[in-house]
């Protein structure tokens, strides 16, 4: 006894074989990771003439040493970017302007704030990160007795994995 399947069904399932293929065409975002900068730490502080401060700590893991070897270089394994405005998103706008990648912010993980900015009110801050859609959900915020940008002069320590 044969199967018969009707003409329907058989169009049916040649679309779906058509189609299912497209799902497997891998990225669907039209950036790449090149073009991207990865903010690891954000620091927010208040100038003496009321402007809001932002800087951004982008990790740079082309200087960062790993093995027992310590780097010949003394460069920092990171870069600080800062811009200056009347509230945090014209501060970021203004930093970001002079990046030649775009900020993302999904590896972020701690957010410091300067005395002087944390006096004056954290209500523009939560609200910024209200907004952006692209932070984690889990980030730390964290309250420093001075400018927030003076702990980027304190030197970093990587965990050395042995090779």
């Amino acid at each position: 006894m044969r199967l018969v399947i009707p003409s329907a069904l058989r169009r049916i399932a040649l679309g779906l074989s058509a189609a299912l293929p497209l799902l497997l065409s891998g990225c669907w975002s039209k950036q790449e990771l090149n073009d991207r900068s990865f903010v690891s730490t954000l620091m927010i502080d208040r100038t003496e003439e009321g402007l809001t401060e932002v800087s951004a700590m982008f990790l740079l893991p082309n200087r960062v040493t790993t093995g027992l070897s310590n780097s010949t270089t003394n460069q920092k394994p990171y870069a600080l970017v800062s811009g200056r405005g009347r509230d945090i998103a014209e501060a970021f706008q203004r930093f970001q302007r002079d990046l030649p990648r775009y900020v993302t912010w999904g590896h972020m993980q701690v957010i410091i704030v300067g005395d002087r900015y944390a006096r004056a009110g954290l209500a523009p801050l939560l609200d910024f990160l209200v907004r952006m859609p692209d932070f984690r959900l889990r980030v730390y915020v964290f309250h420093f007795a001075g400018e927030a940008r003076e702990l980027s002069k304190i030197s970093s320590l990587f965990e050395r994995f042995p090779t």
